[in-house]
């Protein structure tokens, strides 16, 4: 799937607005599955004023969400890669430090809507200016899974809340029974933890007995679909 609107006026658009027409989104699949992200606009600091940051972070945004039907549940690894004449980061203040262009690039494709639960799924980044010619090619950013089973599709996606400490877990789609089944054994396998820790258990050991899935504070999960564990259960028990 490819959300793809590089602008092709000579190559050298000069726009400080960001549109999603900016932006070439590409979904790639098999065991280094990753999303791909071509933009013919320039990166944003950290530093940029809010208005144009804001502006920026909802065009890639609607780009990806255009481009894309799939979401990364576990580690990603990240690699950005800015296009930009030796001269002009040489020669004016105003060319952002590479460092300041990360943070934004991360929130506007994270989200209901985006590629990432939360940044802070990110385990790796690599991020580079590369010295070259004016062109229609301003970045490009390549999002990896490291688990490639962990790239889902972005429909029905709901998260169970576990309560304190613990957080919220991922419920995927899927057979009703199964959902309820992960549920179950997810409580079991806290209450365990908890019965362990009571005895006075080393709280690394204790880990060693819960699930694999990741937990989420609730906090972090913004716009997301979250219900406390009664709840789902419940709502599991009165689905047809």
């Amino acid at each position: 799937m490819q959300f793809d609107g590089m602008p092709n006026e000579d190559g050298m658009r000069r726009t400080t607005s960001a549109e999603a027409t900016h932006f070439s989104v590409t979904q790639i699949f098999g065991f280094d599955a990753a999303v791909r992200i071509e933009a013919s606009i320039d990166p944003v600091s950290l530093q940029t004023d809010s208005d144009r940051k804001k502006t920026f972070k909802a065009a890639l945004a609607t780009a990806i969400k255009g481009g894309t039907d799939r979401i990364f549940t576990g580690d990603v690894k990240a690699e950005i890669t800015w296009f930009v004449s030796e001269e002009r980061r040489y020669s004016t203040h105003i060319v952002a430090d590479v460092d300041n262009i990360i943070k934004p690039l991360f929130d506007a494709v994270t989200g209901p809507d985006g590629i990432l639960i939360d940044d802070n799924q990110v385990q790796q980044i690599g991020a580079s200016w590369l010295d070259a010619e004016p062109g229609n090619l301003k970045f490009t950013m390549v999002v990896t899974a490291l688990s490639p089973d962990e790239f889902i599709p972005r429909t029905n996606l709901k998260f169970v809340d576990f309560g304190s400490p613990y957080g919220c877990m991922l419920l995927p789609d899927g057979p009703r029974m199964l959902r309820r089944m992960l549920m179950k054994t997810t409580a079991d396998a806290i209450r365990h933890h908890r019965e362990l820790l009571a005895t006075g258990i080393e709280p690394v050991a204790a880990r060693m007995h819960m699930p694999i899935q990741r937990f989420y504070p609730s906090a972090r999960l913004r716009g997301f679909k979250v219900e406390p564990l009664s709840t789902a259960q419940a709502s599991l028990l009165a689905d047809p």
